[in-house]
């Protein structure tokens, strides 16, 4: 379950927040965490080596954007509280 390993994902997998590159990873049933990752290398088919994730992980490919959204949208309405 190495994390530096090279691990080649789909662009669509890749959300910027911050100026980084982010992936969501699956940690159960519903559940995903935006996990950092480090692209290495961006491939001619628009798929970019990363590392920081397991290969072993499960990465979301659809809806990744939609997401993040989410995630800030939950954080707004803590920071109005």
């Amino acid at each position: 379950m190495k994390k530096n390993k090279q691990i080649t994902v789909p662009a669509n997998a890749v959300v910027w927040w911050d100026d980084k590159a982010w992936v969501y990873v699956e940690k159960g049933s519903y559940v995903f965490v935006r996990t950092p990752v480090e692209i290495t290398k961006t491939l001619e088919n628009g798929a970019y080596t990363v590392t920081g994730i397991a290969s072993s992980d499960v990465v979301v490919t659809t809806g990744v954007q939609l997401l993040l959204s989410e995630e800030m949208r939950g954080n707004m309405h803590m920071e109005d509280d």
